[in-house]
Protein backbone atom coordinates (compact mmCIF):
# COMPACT_ATOMS: atom_id res chain seq x y z
CA UNK A 1 0.00 0.00 0.00
CA UNK A 2 1.24 3.01 -1.23
CA UNK A 3 1.57 6.24 1.05
CA UNK A 4 -0.66 9.54 0.60
CA UNK A 5 1.82 12.61 0.70
CA UNK A 6 -1.27 15.26 0.76
CA UNK A 7 -4.86 15.48 -0.02
CA UNK A 8 -7.62 17.32 -0.69
CA UNK A 9 -10.97 18.36 -1.37
CA UNK A 10 -12.54 20.30 -4.20
CA UNK A 11 -14.64 23.10 -2.44
CA UNK A 12 -17.27 22.86 -5.47
CA UNK A 13 -17.90 18.97 -6.48
CA UNK A 14 -16.57 16.58 -3.78
CA UNK A 15 -13.58 15.29 -6.23
CA UNK A 16 -10.84 14.39 -4.20
CA UNK A 17 -7.00 14.67 -5.10
CA UNK A 18 -4.51 13.56 -3.59
CA UNK A 19 -0.64 12.30 -4.24
CA UNK A 20 0.63 8.94 -3.59
CA UNK A 21 4.24 7.47 -3.34
CA UNK A 22 4.55 3.87 -4.21
CA UNK A 23 6.27 1.31 -6.34
CA UNK A 24 9.81 4.02 -6.01
CA UNK A 25 7.26 6.59 -8.15
CA UNK A 26 4.53 9.26 -7.26
CA UNK A 27 1.23 10.23 -8.37
CA UNK A 28 -1.20 12.44 -8.60
CA UNK A 29 -5.06 11.28 -8.27
CA UNK A 30 -7.82 13.25 -8.75
CA UNK A 31 -11.45 11.03 -8.56
CA UNK A 32 -14.57 11.22 -6.77
CA UNK A 33 -14.91 9.23 -3.47
CA UNK A 34 -18.34 7.39 -4.16
CA UNK A 35 -16.53 5.76 -7.34
CA UNK A 36 -13.61 3.98 -5.75
CA UNK A 37 -15.97 1.07 -5.02
CA UNK A 38 -18.60 1.55 -7.86
CA UNK A 39 -19.04 -0.13 -11.10
CA UNK A 40 -20.79 1.97 -12.57
CA UNK A 41 -19.01 4.91 -13.17
CA UNK A 42 -19.08 6.63 -17.27
CA UNK A 43 -15.52 7.83 -18.29
CA UNK A 44 -17.04 11.18 -18.73
CA UNK A 45 -18.55 11.48 -15.61
CA UNK A 46 -16.59 13.49 -12.03
CA UNK A 47 -16.66 9.73 -10.69
CA UNK A 48 -13.87 8.55 -13.16
CA UNK A 49 -10.58 7.87 -11.63
CA UNK A 50 -7.71 10.21 -12.80
CA UNK A 51 -3.82 8.83 -12.27
CA UNK A 52 -1.29 11.20 -13.63
CA UNK A 53 2.47 9.79 -12.93
CA UNK A 54 4.88 12.94 -11.58
CA UNK A 55 8.31 11.69 -10.95
CA UNK A 56 10.56 8.69 -10.21
CA UNK A 57 12.51 7.78 -7.60
CA UNK A 58 14.69 5.71 -9.12
CA UNK A 59 15.88 5.16 -12.67
CA UNK A 60 14.60 2.73 -14.54
CA UNK A 61 15.71 1.04 -17.51
CA UNK A 62 14.70 1.58 -21.44
CA UNK A 63 13.07 -1.96 -21.43
CA UNK A 64 10.39 -1.84 -18.17
CA UNK A 65 7.08 -1.79 -18.96
CA UNK A 66 4.89 0.51 -16.93
CA UNK A 67 1.51 -1.39 -18.33
CA UNK A 68 3.31 -4.33 -16.58
CA UNK A 69 3.28 -2.64 -13.13
CA UNK A 70 -0.52 -1.55 -14.49
CA UNK A 71 -1.78 -5.47 -14.55
CA UNK A 72 0.41 -5.44 -11.45
CA UNK A 73 -2.19 -2.86 -9.77
CA UNK A 74 0.78 -1.13 -8.76
CA UNK A 75 1.75 2.34 -9.94
CA UNK A 76 3.75 2.14 -13.36
CA UNK A 77 6.85 3.51 -12.88
CA UNK A 78 7.98 5.40 -16.29
CA UNK A 79 11.34 4.69 -18.13
CA UNK A 80 13.90 6.93 -17.22
CA UNK A 81 14.63 7.92 -20.56
CA UNK A 82 10.98 9.38 -20.94
CA UNK A 83 11.97 11.87 -18.11
CA UNK A 84 13.26 15.54 -18.40
CA UNK A 85 14.95 15.72 -15.11
CA UNK A 86 16.35 11.58 -15.10
CA UNK A 87 18.96 13.11 -12.31
CA UNK A 88 16.37 14.44 -9.53
CA UNK A 89 15.29 11.23 -7.84
CA UNK A 90 14.01 12.85 -4.44
CA UNK A 91 11.11 12.19 -2.84
CA UNK A 92 7.93 14.61 -2.57
CA UNK A 93 7.77 16.30 0.96
CA UNK A 94 4.25 17.55 2.07
CA UNK A 95 5.69 20.72 3.85
CA UNK A 96 7.14 21.75 0.15
CA UNK A 97 3.53 21.08 -1.95
CA UNK A 98 -0.22 22.44 -2.09
CA UNK A 99 -2.83 21.09 -3.96
CA UNK A 100 -4.87 24.19 -6.05
CA UNK A 101 -7.99 23.70 -7.12
CA UNK A 102 -9.17 25.41 -10.54
CA UNK A 103 -11.82 28.24 -10.21
CA UNK A 104 -14.63 25.73 -11.34
CA UNK A 105 -13.45 22.87 -8.46
CA UNK A 106 -12.54 20.28 -11.23
CA UNK A 107 -8.98 20.52 -11.97
CA UNK A 108 -6.46 20.11 -9.73
CA UNK A 109 -2.96 20.98 -9.97
CA UNK A 110 0.42 20.00 -7.89
CA UNK A 111 2.80 22.84 -6.64
CA UNK A 112 6.24 22.10 -5.14
CA UNK A 113 7.32 25.22 -3.20
CA UNK A 114 5.07 27.58 -5.08
CA UNK A 115 6.20 25.93 -8.66
CA UNK A 116 3.41 23.96 -10.88
CA UNK A 117 4.33 21.04 -11.48
CA UNK A 118 1.38 18.70 -12.35
CA UNK A 119 -1.58 19.25 -13.67
CA UNK A 120 -5.19 16.95 -14.30
CA UNK A 121 -7.83 19.35 -16.19
CA UNK A 122 -11.16 18.37 -16.32
CA UNK A 123 -10.73 17.02 -19.76
CA UNK A 124 -8.72 14.19 -18.69
CA UNK A 125 -9.81 11.08 -20.20
CA UNK A 126 -8.95 7.73 -20.77
CA UNK A 127 -6.11 8.38 -23.47
CA UNK A 128 -5.47 11.87 -21.90
CA UNK A 129 -3.41 11.37 -18.57
CA UNK A 130 -2.52 14.99 -17.57
CA UNK A 131 0.52 17.19 -17.45
CA UNK A 132 4.23 16.69 -15.50
CA UNK A 133 6.81 18.91 -15.21
CA UNK A 134 8.85 15.19 -14.92
CA UNK A 135 8.02 14.08 -18.52
CA UNK A 136 9.97 14.58 -21.63
CA UNK A 137 7.48 13.56 -24.27
CA UNK A 138 3.98 13.02 -24.59
CA UNK A 139 3.21 10.31 -27.22
CA UNK A 140 3.96 7.28 -25.17
CA UNK A 141 1.07 5.43 -23.27
CA UNK A 142 0.80 6.45 -19.65
CA UNK A 143 3.56 8.73 -19.74
CA UNK A 144 1.97 12.60 -19.27
CA UNK A 145 2.50 15.44 -21.27
CA UNK A 146 5.10 17.97 -20.80
CA UNK A 147 4.38 20.70 -18.47
CA UNK A 148 6.77 23.14 -19.72
CA UNK A 149 5.74 27.50 -18.41
CA UNK A 150 7.20 28.97 -21.50
CA UNK A 151 4.61 26.34 -23.66
CA UNK A 152 1.95 26.08 -21.42
CA UNK A 153 1.67 29.68 -20.26
CA UNK A 154 -1.66 29.39 -20.32
CA UNK A 155 -2.50 27.20 -17.99
CA UNK A 156 0.09 28.46 -15.23
CA UNK A 157 -1.84 31.73 -15.36
CA UNK A 158 -4.68 30.33 -14.96
CA UNK A 159 -4.35 28.36 -12.31
CA UNK A 160 -2.29 31.19 -10.33
CA UNK A 161 -5.15 32.88 -10.91
CA UNK A 162 -6.91 30.18 -9.46
CA UNK A 163 -4.12 30.11 -6.77
CA UNK A 164 -5.29 33.85 -5.77
CA UNK A 165 -8.75 33.40 -6.03
CA UNK A 166 -8.76 30.30 -3.43
CA UNK A 167 -6.99 32.88 -1.14
CA UNK A 168 -10.17 34.94 -0.42
CA UNK A 169 -12.29 35.35 2.37
CA UNK A 170 -15.34 34.00 0.72
CA UNK A 171 -17.92 35.18 3.46
CA UNK A 172 -16.84 38.40 2.69
CA UNK A 173 -17.03 37.75 -1.13
CA UNK A 174 -20.63 35.99 -0.50
CA UNK A 175 -21.52 39.17 1.79
CA UNK A 176 -20.46 41.77 -0.76
CA UNK A 177 -22.22 40.06 -3.96
CA UNK A 178 -25.82 39.18 -1.88
CA UNK A 179 -26.20 42.21 -0.73
CA UNK A 180 -25.18 44.12 -4.25
CA UNK A 181 -27.69 41.84 -6.00
CA UNK A 182 -30.15 41.56 -3.32
CA UNK A 183 -30.42 45.50 -3.56
CA UNK A 184 -30.93 45.86 -7.41
CA UNK A 185 -33.50 42.81 -7.29
CA UNK A 186 -35.23 44.63 -4.44
CA UNK A 187 -35.29 48.31 -6.27
CA UNK A 188 -37.07 46.56 -9.18
CA UNK A 189 -39.19 44.02 -7.56
CA UNK A 190 -40.27 45.09 -4.13
CA UNK A 191 -39.69 43.46 -0.94
CA UNK A 192 -38.29 39.78 -0.41
CA UNK A 193 -41.68 37.92 -0.23
CA UNK A 194 -39.54 34.60 0.76
CA UNK A 195 -35.77 33.53 1.08
CA UNK A 196 -34.23 30.53 1.02
CA UNK A 197 -30.99 29.14 1.61
CA UNK A 198 -30.54 26.09 -1.09
CA UNK A 199 -27.23 24.88 -0.31
CA UNK A 200 -27.74 22.68 2.50
CA UNK A 201 -25.46 24.18 4.74
CA UNK A 202 -22.53 23.45 2.60
CA UNK A 203 -19.68 25.59 0.69
CA UNK A 204 -20.63 27.74 -1.92
CA UNK A 205 -23.43 29.61 0.17
CA UNK A 206 -26.37 29.76 -2.45
CA UNK A 207 -29.93 31.10 -1.67
CA UNK A 208 -33.17 31.73 -3.72
CA UNK A 209 -35.19 35.23 -3.85
CA UNK A 210 -38.61 35.34 -4.36
CA UNK A 211 -40.26 38.17 -5.01
CA UNK A 212 -44.16 39.05 -6.11
CA UNK A 213 -45.00 41.94 -8.29
CA UNK A 214 -48.28 42.93 -10.99
CA UNK A 215 -49.78 39.34 -10.23
CA UNK A 216 -46.30 37.67 -11.00
CA UNK A 217 -43.84 35.65 -8.82
CA UNK A 218 -39.97 35.89 -9.54
CA UNK A 219 -37.54 33.37 -8.41
CA UNK A 220 -33.80 34.30 -8.11
CA UNK A 221 -30.76 32.37 -7.63
CA UNK A 222 -27.87 34.51 -5.63
CA UNK A 223 -24.35 32.96 -5.24
CA UNK A 224 -23.80 30.73 -7.76
CA UNK A 225 -22.46 33.26 -10.32
CA UNK A 226 -19.57 33.66 -7.69
CA UNK A 227 -17.72 30.03 -9.66
CA UNK A 228 -17.51 29.15 -13.34
CA UNK A 229 -18.92 26.08 -14.87
CA UNK A 230 -16.37 23.29 -15.54
CA UNK A 231 -16.09 22.56 -19.46
CA UNK A 232 -17.65 25.28 -20.74
CA UNK A 233 -14.29 26.65 -22.27
CA UNK A 234 -13.83 23.24 -24.41
CA UNK A 235 -17.01 24.41 -26.62
CA UNK A 236 -18.06 27.83 -26.53
CA UNK A 237 -15.38 30.24 -28.07
CA UNK A 238 -16.72 33.44 -26.36
CA UNK A 239 -16.96 31.23 -23.48
CA UNK A 240 -16.36 34.30 -20.95
CA UNK A 241 -19.97 35.68 -21.45
CA UNK A 242 -21.15 32.57 -20.38
CA UNK A 243 -19.28 30.47 -18.03
CA UNK A 244 -20.94 32.36 -14.93
CA UNK A 245 -24.73 32.32 -14.33
CA UNK A 246 -27.81 32.84 -11.96
CA UNK A 247 -31.02 31.34 -12.56
CA UNK A 248 -34.39 33.26 -13.16
CA UNK A 249 -38.04 31.40 -12.86
CA UNK A 250 -41.31 33.49 -12.81
CA UNK A 251 -44.98 32.27 -12.60
CA UNK A 252 -48.47 33.66 -12.33
CA UNK A 253 -48.72 34.34 -8.24
CA UNK A 254 -52.51 32.09 -8.75
CA UNK A 255 -51.46 29.44 -10.91
CA UNK A 256 -51.74 26.92 -8.01
CA UNK A 257 -48.36 25.52 -8.48
CA UNK A 258 -46.30 23.38 -5.77
CA UNK A 259 -43.72 26.27 -5.33
CA UNK A 260 -41.42 23.61 -2.63
CA UNK A 261 -41.44 21.46 -5.66
CA UNK A 262 -40.01 23.85 -8.03
CA UNK A 263 -37.53 25.25 -5.61
CA UNK A 264 -35.87 22.17 -4.89
CA UNK A 265 -35.48 21.63 -8.85
CA UNK A 266 -33.87 25.30 -9.07
CA UNK A 267 -32.08 24.21 -6.41
CA UNK A 268 -30.75 20.90 -7.97
CA UNK A 269 -30.22 22.56 -11.51
CA UNK A 270 -28.28 25.05 -10.58
CA UNK A 271 -25.69 22.52 -8.77
CA UNK A 272 -25.72 20.46 -12.17
CA UNK A 273 -22.82 21.97 -13.44
CA UNK A 274 -20.50 20.68 -10.83
CA UNK A 275 -22.15 17.35 -10.13
CA UNK A 276 -21.59 16.21 -13.26
CA UNK A 277 -19.00 18.07 -14.87
CA UNK A 278 -21.11 19.92 -17.57
CA UNK A 279 -22.20 23.60 -18.06
CA UNK A 280 -25.49 25.16 -18.56
CA UNK A 281 -25.99 27.36 -21.74
CA UNK A 282 -28.90 28.70 -23.55
CA UNK A 283 -31.12 27.04 -25.70
CA UNK A 284 -30.65 24.08 -23.51
CA UNK A 285 -33.85 21.65 -22.81
CA UNK A 286 -33.98 20.56 -19.22
CA UNK A 287 -36.56 18.49 -16.95
CA UNK A 288 -38.35 20.64 -14.55
CA UNK A 289 -41.50 18.71 -13.52
CA UNK A 290 -43.90 21.90 -13.14
CA UNK A 291 -47.08 19.88 -13.53
CA UNK A 292 -48.71 17.70 -16.50
CA UNK A 293 -48.63 20.04 -18.86
CA UNK A 294 -44.96 21.41 -18.08
CA UNK A 295 -42.41 18.63 -17.72
CA UNK A 296 -39.48 20.43 -19.11
CA UNK A 297 -37.89 23.95 -19.32
CA UNK A 298 -35.24 26.12 -21.97
CA UNK A 299 -32.96 27.92 -20.81
CA UNK A 300 -32.41 31.59 -22.20
CA UNK A 301 -30.46 34.35 -22.03
CA UNK A 302 -32.00 37.38 -20.40
CA UNK A 303 -31.04 39.20 -23.45
CA UNK A 304 -33.09 36.96 -25.47
CA UNK A 305 -35.87 37.02 -23.17
CA UNK A 306 -35.88 41.07 -24.01
CA UNK A 307 -35.15 41.68 -20.30
CA UNK A 308 -32.69 43.87 -19.44
CA UNK A 309 -29.76 42.62 -17.30
CA UNK A 310 -29.13 43.83 -14.29
CA UNK A 311 -26.44 46.24 -13.80
CA UNK A 312 -24.36 43.95 -10.93
CA UNK A 313 -24.69 41.09 -12.94
CA UNK A 314 -23.44 42.91 -16.09
CA UNK A 315 -20.42 44.40 -13.88
CA UNK A 316 -19.44 41.03 -12.78
CA UNK A 317 -19.60 39.26 -16.34
CA UNK A 318 -22.75 36.98 -14.76
CA UNK A 319 -24.98 35.57 -17.40
CA UNK A 320 -28.16 35.69 -16.27
CA UNK A 321 -30.79 32.41 -17.72
CA UNK A 322 -34.35 32.31 -17.51
CA UNK A 323 -36.36 28.90 -17.20
CA UNK A 324 -39.26 28.68 -19.63
CA UNK A 325 -41.58 26.26 -19.12
CA UNK A 326 -42.01 23.81 -22.68
CA UNK A 327 -45.97 22.87 -23.19
CA UNK A 328 -49.31 23.70 -24.44
CA UNK A 329 -50.98 24.98 -21.70
CA UNK A 330 -52.00 28.55 -20.86
CA UNK A 331 -48.99 28.89 -18.14
CA UNK A 332 -48.36 32.56 -18.04
CA UNK A 333 -50.33 36.01 -19.11
CA UNK A 334 -49.40 37.71 -22.16
CA UNK A 335 -46.62 39.51 -21.75
CA UNK A 336 -44.72 37.59 -19.15
CA UNK A 337 -41.27 36.10 -19.47
CA UNK A 338 -42.40 32.65 -19.95
CA UNK A 339 -44.78 33.66 -23.21
CA UNK A 340 -41.89 35.84 -24.62
CA UNK A 341 -41.41 34.35 -28.19
CA UNK A 342 -38.86 31.91 -28.67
Amino acid sequence: MGQTIISSVSPLTGLTAEVITDNDCSYFYLYHPASVNSEDVSESSLGSFAACWVKNHVKVGDTHSPQSDAKLGIQPKIPTKYCAYPDDLTFLNAKNLEIVWGKEGSMAALYERGEMICLIPYWTDIDFNGYSKYSRISDVDLVPAPLVKRVDSELFERMDEARAFWSQDFDVVWSNYQNSYLSELKEKYGKILKYYVIDKGKFPKKTLAIFEKDNTKYAFTLGVGMFPQPKIRLSIEDYQNYELFELGFCYRADAGLDEHRIFSQLSSIVSAPWASNTFLDHRNTIDLQINAEYESALIVTDKTAGIAQFEFLKEQNVNLLWLIPVGSGPFNKSGDINSTPL
